[in-house]
């Protein structure tokens, strides 16, 4: 496991989220393909609210491993949250195919659909 990894995360716990975004955003200029890089890193802008940095984040995790429902319910919610109603649904229901079990991709699925419904 990557010492990196490890001292942004340990700083993000500690709620040093400044100190976790620079150690993050390290490891991700080192190795672009980082797939914990990445998430760790929005997990810190969703944290302190930045959700429009963290969707190409999640977009670009998602697309380095297909198979993961959680990084789809993640870019889901951040892409709700920004008001791209249209492809929260579209994150939630792959994340739901992989995993259809899910409980938060099923909940927030559900409330993307009505918000969208209520738009329409």
């Amino acid at each position: 496991i990557n010492a990196r990894y490890n001292l942004a995360r340990a700083l993000a716990g500690t709620g040093d989220l400044a100190g976790a975004e620079t150690e993050f955003k390290r490891l991700i200029s080192s190795k672009p393909d980082d797939v914990d890089g990445l998430t760790g890193l929005s997990a810190v802008y969703i944290a302190q609210k930045r959700y429009r940095e963290a969707v190409p984040l999640l977009q670009e995790a998602s697309r380095l491993t297909p198979g993961n429902p959680e990084i789809k319910t993640n870019l889901g919610t951040a892409l709700a949250i920004t008001g791209d109603l249209k492809a929260a649904v579209r994150e939630f229901q792959e994340a739901l195919k992989l995993d259809p079990g899910a409980k938060t991709a099923a909940e927030n699925l559900a409330r993307a659909q009505a918000a969208l419904a209520a738009k329409e």
